[in-house]
């Protein structure tokens, strides 16, 4: 198999490891494993757990991100462009669930050599939700009361509810009519 391709490979299979075992406990083994390569041609290409982590966390952080501009791009409201976040956000979780379980596992490990990649992760994602609400009012949208970093970590702590509820198989009506009304909850309150 070409360098890439192997490469690309056992990153997939780093992504089911981590999701299936948790970003703290999965290694080099289970990925071998997954992948039915040996131990040693995942360290070609991961010489390092550092190594092995970054390339999954990066992952995580590519494909949510890229995610998140596509969701976006057919709307112009703030409203309409969170809700289109959160519900590309929801459908991941169905068609690519690893993505959203390392994550959610990600978010919650302090260990000092992961939280700083999720730090990183999340002052890019705050930025992305910050300009678009700030967007928003520049483009003169009725959210004067809103404030955009509150939002921010609202829109955000409904992601991980998201993963919680496609976890628990709730019914995916129900998971969009609790979007709409996070987003419209968000965007019309009042200042407190």
């Amino acid at each position: 198999m070409p360098v890439e391709e192997r490469r690309a490979q056992l990153l997939r299979c780093a992504l089911r490891a981590f999701s299936r075992e948790g970003i703290g406990s999965a290694g080099h083994a289970d990925i071998a494993a997954e992948a039915r390569v040996s131990v040693p041609t995942v360290f070609d290409y991961f010489p390092t757990r550092a190594a092995l982590i970054e390339a999954v966390v990066d992952e995580v952080e590519r494909f949510f991100s890229a995610r998140s501009l596509g969701a976006i791009a057919p709307f112009r409201t703030v409203r309409e462009q969170l809700a289109a976040v959160l519900r590309d956000f929801a459908e991941s979780c169905d068609t690519s669930p690893e993505y959203a379980r390392v994550w959610v596992n990600w978010g919650t490990s302090f260990q000092k050599k992961i939280w700083p990649y999720y730090q990183r992760f999340m002052t890019g994602s705050m930025k992305f939700h910050r300009d678009l609400i700030e967007a928003g009012l520049a483009r003169g949208e009725p959210l004067q009361n809103v404030d955009p970093d509150r939002l921010t970590y609202l829109i955000i702590g409904t992601s991980t509810t998201i993963v919680q509820m496609k976890m628990q198989n709730v019914d995916a009506r129900w998971i969009a009519q609790y979007l709409q009304a996070v987003v419209a909850m968000a965007v019309d309150q009042k200042a407190t």
